[in-house]
């Protein structure tokens, strides 16, 4: 005996595969009108037939043939980038929330880049790349990045070939760049008083008031013993309101200061 899925009436015809009771229900079924709600009807009776499936992952109630829901199966690509990060919950809306935790403290944080991350946890470049795209991570624009990487001290700016440049040894046996005549001279006045000095270690992010946008000065001279930022100008090369930007955050940050304008010392 058969249930007509149409006028729900008990008949014994095959009709339809046995779902409809004549052809006049088959053809009522068809109409737009009733499709969809008889469809629902039959979904229902399907799911309540059958024993309730639970989602490998977060375990909530699934009703089709997948082992994983919806929502934990876009994350499922991405159980090898957990495993690499100690990420090891099986709950995979759980995982996914501790990777980005985990990578947007590296990214924005600690301001690692890309590739630094991919060396770090030995995963490939282009599976953090989309990783975070996927998540809806913006990340830096390439004008962000060269700020970053001039900041950070991973690229420096280009020596200008009309200036004496090149190494040089201190007195303590260190190797320097220097980018003027000026500054090896100020770097032999230095070795003949023994004084320690780094060159364009120290990086300090200043507002530009002429330019108006933030950016990095690259000191010339750091004096540890003296807690002291040396600058080298010549008239040349000088920009008075550009260097009162800097070495005022300078002096904000607790730095004793020293401009010298063609070998002289001058007040900032």
């Amino acid at each position: 005996m058969y249930i007509c899925e149409y006028c729900n009436k008990e008949c014994n015809n095959h009709y339809g595969s046995g779902r409809f009771c004549s052809k006049e229900c088959a053809h009522g079924f068809s109409t737009k009108a009733k499709r969809k709600e008889i469809n629902e009807k039959v979904s229902i009776k399907r799911k309540q037939s059958k024993k309730p499936k639970y989602c490998y992952s977060c375990e909530i109630e699934i009703y089709d043939r997948k082992i994983l829901c919806n929502d934990c199966k876009i994350f499922c690509n991405y159980k090898e980038l957990f495993k690499k990060l100690n990420i090891f919950d099986k709950n995979l809306k759980i995982a996914n929330d501790k990777a980005l935790i985990l990578l947007k403290k590296e990214y924005f944080d600690n301001k690692l880049v890309l590739g630094e991350i991919r060396n770090k946890y030995k995963i490939q470049y282009n599976t953090v790349f989309f990783y975070f795209k996927k998540n809806g991570i913006n990340l830096r624009n390439f004008s962000e990045a060269s700020s970053l990487a001039y900041f950070q001290g991973k690229i420096s700016p280009q020596s200008n070939g009309c200036f004496k440049h090149g190494h040089h040894t201190t007195w303590d046996g260190k190797e320097v760049y220097l980018r003027s005549s000026y500054e090896f001279d100020y770097a032999k006045e230095l070795d003949g008083y023994k004084i320690k000095y780094e060159v364009e270690k120290i990086r300090i992010k200043y507002y530009d008031t002429i330019k108006q946008k933030n950016r990095t000065a690259i000191i010339d001279f750091f004096l540890p013993d003296l807690n002291m930022l040396v600058e080298i100008k010549s008239n040349y090369t000088l920009n008075l309101q550009n260097m009162k930007d800097r070495f005022k955050v300078y002096k904000q940050k607790g730095y004793k200061t020293k401009l010298i304008l063609d070998h002289k010392e001058i007040k900032i």
